[in-house]
Order: structure tokens, then C-alpha cells, then sequence
């Protein structure tokens, strides 16, 4: 691929991620943050898996990598909005949260350019395809514990029963 092709190739990549994430913020008023996770990364896999059997063909390549770029946009999103719903957390917590994964994407960058300029760009699609397969199966794992652990709350707060309410001493009243 040349040059030109090579930059438009990034230019429908970086389009395609803003037209994704002005998608998702539609269907997301619709559809839950583990809906939205779930199909974005099982959308993420197909795509990577379809790039490392038709890696050669030019138009292949484009038409993947903006189906990639619309899945890829709203993963962050939603897995920092289905964090939130989960974990319950607020104020430095979500800054150390955002912090770390931009310093993590620093450092992915890095290691991106190191594996395809020793290993070759086919090795680092198999790469993030494997991490990606890992990565799902890690989300899985989590909604299955979500599942269980809310299951269990439930079940916990139908076994306790408020038998007396406590007296107030004060009713609000000046005396």
C-alpha cells in the first residue's frame, strides 16, 4: 500500500471511531453499558479475525478498519460508565481511573511501534486479536460475578427484616 492509500486508510479509522461514538451516545439512552460492551467487543473480535484471513486485499483492509473503528469507539465508554454502575465510585477515584488509562495507552503505543517494527504488522494484528480474545473473556468473567454477586444481595436483603423502625428522640418540632 502507498503512501496516500496508507493515510486515508487512517483518516476512515479516526472518522469512523467519531462516527461511532456519536452513535453510541444515541444507543446508549437505549441499551445498557454490558449490552453496548458486549457487542462492541464481540464486534472488535469478528473484525480482527476477518483482517488476519484478508489481510491482503487493499479493499478488504479499508472496509475492516472502519467496521473496527465504530466497534472500538465505545469501549472505553461504556466500560467506564458499566465501572461506575458496578463499583459505585466517585470524585479522585474516577481521576486516578482516567489518569491511569491514558498513561496506559501511552505506554501501549509504545509497545505497538516496538512489536511491529521488530515482528512485522501480521504479528501485531495476532497479537491484539489474542489480547482481545483474553480481554472478552475477562469481561464475561466479570458480568458473571456482577450476576452472582447482585443475585446474592438480593437474596441476603429478603432475609433481614426491619422489625422495629428506631424512635426518633427529636421530631424536628422547636419546643
Amino acid at each position: 500500500m502507498g503512501r496516500k492509500a496508507a493515510g486515508c486508510l487512517d483518516s476512515v479509522f479516526w472518522a469512523s471511531i467519531t462516527g461511532g461514538r456519536l452513535a453510541f451516545i444515541y444507543l446508549s439512552y437505549r441499551y445498557s453499558a454490558p449490552v453496548l460492551l458486549t457487542v462492541s467487543l464481540v464486534g472488535v473480535i469478528l473484525v480482527q479475525f476477518l483482517m488476519l484471513f484478508f489481510y491482503s486485499s487493499c479493499v478488504f483492509l479499508f472496509i475492516c478498519t472502519c467496521v473496527l473503528g465504530l466497534c472500538i469507539s465505545s469501549v472505553f465508554p461504556s466500560m467506564l460508565a458499566f465501572t461506575e454502575d458496578t463499583l459505585d465510585y466517585k470524585g479522585c477515584a474516577t481521576t486516578v481511573l482516567v489518569t491511569s488509562a491514558s498513561a496506559g495507552e501511552m505506554i501501549l503505543q509504545l509497545l505497538v511501534g516496538s512489536v511491529i517494527h521488530s515482528q512485522g504488522s501480521y504479528s501485531f494484528l495476532l497479537c491484539c486479536t489474542i489480547a482481545s480474545c483474553v480481554g472478552f473473556c475477562f469481561f464475561l468473567l466479570l458480568l458473571y460475578i456482577h450476576h452472582i454477586h447482585g443475585r446474592q444481595h438480593i437474596d441476603i436483603s429478603k432475609q433481614m427484616s426491619i422489625k422495629e423502625k428506631p424512635k426518633m428522640e427529636n421530631s424536628g418540632k422547636l419546643e
